[in-house]
């Protein structure tokens, strides 16, 4: 079993689909997402270093792909 440490955000999306006969999709409207990031430990780092990845670099990571 590893140890994992993990980061969760939501974010809002829109867009409109021009080629629909559906008003209510051809008209700007949003979508709410919810993600959770995971890093495992299969190098057993925290048993090596007492940590799995330092949290902050572990956010500028998930930074880049929100």
């Amino acid at each position: 079993m590893f140890s994992m440490i993990s980061k969760s955000f939501t974010f809002e999306a829109a867009h409109k689909l021009s080629n629909t006969k559906n008003n209510v999709n051809n008209n700007i409207h949003g979508h709410s997402f919810s993600v959770e990031v995971f890093i495992s430990d299969k190098n057993n780092n925290i048993k090596l270093k007492g940590l799995i990845l330092d949290f902050s670099i572990f956010e500028k990571k998930v930074d880049k792909i929100k």
